[in-house]
């Protein structure tokens, strides 16, 4: 800031001046679509994931499977990924309405099938942009338990939230207390 008085004469003058700062300017938003990526990798160390033409995998039931959401090319450490549900259907489809549901309301699902959890992301450099899920392989079968079904393909909503807001906590940062048990969800899995 540059301040500069003139007085045109002679004699003394005495001159007071209040100087306030200012506040800090809101942080700076940014415009745009967000880009979400949704990966699964090789192991639980989540350095190396599958390539496009690994697709579609083929593993044993029970298999670990590690999978991460991320948000790209964004720098704001307010902003944070929250995984508000996430489940697996035999189509690609996701409203497909046979469906096995592994994360409800920010928490996950657990069930004889698969163990769901979320693996730590503290080693990233902006470990907000990223939420990590663990789970078993598991397959859909028939109504008569015959056969199965050849895929299962995954679907995540997946919500970014500001830290900052006063919503957060209720929002997107939610507390499970309770585990959420299969049978609320069971779908035509067998």
């Amino acid at each position: 800031m540059v301040l500069q008085c003139r007085f045109l004469g002679s004699g003394d003058l005495q001159l007071g001046v209040q100087v306030s700062t200012l506040p800090p300017p809101p942080p700076a938003t940014a415009t745009g679509p967000l880009s979400l990526l949704l990966q699964v990798f090789t192991d639980n160390s989540y350095t190396t994931p599958y390539q496009p033409w690994q697709y579609p995998l083929v593993t044993l039931l029970g298999t670990p499977l590690y999978v991460q959401a991320s948000l790209l090319h964004r720098s704001d450490p307010t902003l944070a990924l929250f995984l508000k549900d996430c489940w697996a259907t035999p189509t690609a489809d996701d409203a497909d309405p046979t469906q096995w549901k592994l994360v409800a309301d920010g928490c996950p699902v657990q069930s004889p099938c698969c163990s769901v959890s979320f693996p730590g992301v503290a080693d990233l450099p902006l470990p907000s942009h990223y939420k990590r899920l663990a789970l078993q392989a598991f397959a859909f079968m028939n109504s008569d338990r015959s056969t199965t079904r050849d895929l299962v393909y995954l679907h995540c909503a997946i919500v970014v939230c500001d830290s900052s807001s006063p919503n957060f906590v209720t929002e997107c940062n939610r507390q499970c207390g309770r585990t959420r048990r299969y049978s609320e969800y069971h779908h035509d899995l067998y």
